[in-house]
């Protein structure tokens, strides 16, 4: 994976985890920490159901030698390998 791929999707990840902190940092709700842990207690639980729920109907194992991926040490750059394969999945584009 290549060095823009990677600070692209590094500022992807801090622009979604700032949303919620700049809602706590300017808001001047007394509860808005209260209401920053409920969020965080959904967001929490909500991912351990969807893990739960990939492990149980075994869609997890795109990578069947994890951590390598096909031999790579992300499996972001393995996606280049599955390319061709999803390209007649776009919209609007038939066999």
């Amino acid at each position: 994976m290549d060095a823009t791929a990677l600070g692209w999707l590094a500022f992807k990840g801090i622009a979604v985890a700032a949303l919620p902190l700049a809602y706590v940092g300017l808001s001047r709700d007394p509860a808005k920490y209260r209401k920053l842990a409920w969020v965080t207690a959904f967001l929490t639980l909500d991912l351990i159901m969807f893990g739960s729920f990939t492990r149980l109907t075994d869609s997890g194992l795109g990578c069947p030698d994890w951590p390598g991926c096909y031999g790579h040490s992300n499996p972001l750059s393995a996606g280049n390998r599955f390319a061709p394969r999803r390209l007649p999945c776009l919209p609007g584009r038939s066999r």
